[in-house]
């Protein structure tokens, strides 16, 4: 692993089969002629029924020929690069690269002192910030939370905000709608030194989601909107199997297909050859209580059939791979995670998020960030393979060693040690009397440990007053805008 990233040699997980996934792709194109989609958005509506689709405009329908989406994949941009503040983590989204991204607007952290789980603050964001700044296994940055004490219409603001000004890596940010993704993108303006420099390098990305089945609000034109300003944009359609999908997992692969073909042709008609990352999550639904689940093993399975589907049209992709309903970090929230983040990664997904996230995407974990990038370590050694060639077959050791030697001395051991073997920072491996010796400690101890050190020791890239007070300026208008003004926490 070098940079935090590495790099598949081995062939892609594929549940889908190449007639399966034909089968899905041509059933999308079906959906959209024959079903179309409902979008409350004029432009849109003009945008699409230029590019010659069916539109009823008194009824906000649109149904989409299936050689607009042929055209489309020709419009897709040949390679994605993800920009940060500082180019050194700038992301090249090519095929075999993975990296990780924070979940955004959770509602609820688990106390780093208390270990209790209560609403989220300022202050947890601009740590939760901080912590995945310092984290070499964490490259993209949303906001972590919806914070409890700034005013609810604009904590979308409030996050980016707190994002832009705190970390130096790419940053992928919500809005709640097309007037706050105005002043968001005012801001990432101002930090990355004017429209035009943000337009050259897009230090942010956007992700719109359609509000219900087969449906874009005001989504749409905050597509189109992110797209002008040459932002990479991705459709992340969340349908629920049994409530705004079908309860089969092709069929909710075919919905959730046909969502991020159109959005993503409303993309390119903006603007030919702005990025778009593939970024569906379907979920499951519990039938006993309605609430959405992300820790079963169907999950992790439409996340790697959401991989191939991607990398199919030629989009790169973005999955849920950290997901667990477990409310505690416990045995459920490892294995869980641990199912949906192998099957990711090994389905060649491009950006994997979740990192931290308990309770079905509820809760954050300042600990469980720090496992869960362990466990990603874990994971990559795992996506590397078996290397065989010459040297690791180990013909001439063997031929050296011979019947009843040992292999400690050789240099063969030696030059292998550490590239064959992933050796983690906070499994422990030792002894019992050892561990016992060293006062017994868990894994969650010793993350939690590993993040005081972090947030104690990680320097915040800077800023300069004059930009800082520019996006001050940003949040008084925004708190003018809904007549309130934020009470925070400190």
């Amino acid at each position: 692993m070098i940079g935090g990233k590495d790099l598949v040699t081995k062939p892609y997980l594929e549940l889908l089969a190449a007639d399966e996934l034909e089968a899905i792709h041509n059933a999308s194109l079906r959906v959209l002629q024959e079903v179309g989609l409902a979008i409350d958005s004029e432009k849109a509506l003009k945008l699409l029924a230029d590019a010659g689709c069916k539109v009823s405009f008194s009824e906000h329908t649109v149904k989409i020929q299936p050689e607009l989406v042929h055209e489309l994949r020709k419009k897709l941009p040949a390679s994605v690069r993800l920009y940060a503040r500082e180019p050194e983590s700038d992301l090249p989204l090519t095929d075999g690269e993975m990296y990780t991204r924070l979940s955004g607007n959770c509602l609820r952290v688990i106390d780093l002192q208390t270990g209790v789980g209560r609403l989220a603050t300022t202050r947890d964001q601009e740590d939760f910030v901080k912590l995945s700044d310092a984290l070499n296994n964490v490259n993209i940055i949303s906001p972590p939370f919806a914070t409890c004490d700034v005013p609810p219409e604009i904590r979308d603001i409030y996050g980016a905000e707190c994002v832009l000004r705190g970390t130096r890596k790419h940053a992928h940010l919500p809005a709640y709608s097309s007037k706050n993704l105005e002043l968001i993108i005012e801001l990432a303006s101002i930090v990355a030194g004017g429209a035009d420099k943000l337009a050259k390098r897009p230090i942010v990305s956007f992700f719109g989601c359609p509000e219900r089945a087969l449906y874009y609000g005001d989504v749409a034109d905050m597509i189109m909107k992110a797209a002008s300003y040459n932002l990479p944009v991705g459709i992340l359609p969340t349908v629920v199997a049994g409530g705004t999908a079908p309860i089969t997992l092709a069929g909710m692969l075919v919905q959730s297909n046909a969502e991020v073909l159109c959005g993503a042709l409303l993309v390119e008609l903006t603007n030919p050859g702005t990025p778009v990352i593939y970024s569906t999550a379907p979920v499951n639904m519990n039938m006993k209580t309605g609430s959405p689940l992300l820790g079963t093993i169907e999950f992790g399975m439409m996340l790697a059939g959401i991989a191939q589907l991607a990398r199919y049209y030629g989009f790169p992709s973005n999955v849920y791979g950290f997901g667990t309903d477990s409310k505690t970090l416990d045995e459920q929230t490892a294995f869980e995670k641990t199912f949906s983040l192998t099957l990711s990664a090994l389905s060649g997904a491009n950006i994997i998020y979740g990192p931290g996230v308990l309770e079905s995407d509820i809760t954050q974990s300042f600990e469980q960030v720090v496992i869960d990038c362990e466990l990603l370590d874990t994971v990559r050694r795992l996506r590397r393979g078996i290397t065989v060639d010459e040297q690791t077959l180990g013909l001439d050791v063997i031929g050296r060693v011979g019947p009843k030697g040992h292999y400690l001395r050789q240099e063969h051991t030696r030059n292998f040690l550490r590239t064959e073997y992933f050796f983690p920072e906070l499994s422990d491996r030792t002894t019992r009397a050892t561990w016992e010796k060293t006062g017994s400690k868990t894994i969650t101890v010793g993350a939690r440990e590993r993040v005081r050190k972090l947030l104690a020791e990680h320097q915040t890239p800077e800023l300069s007053n004059e930009v800082l007070s520019k996006m001050k300026t940003i949040l008084r208008r925004a708190e003018k805008g809904i007549g309130q003004k934020a009470q925070r926490l400190r």
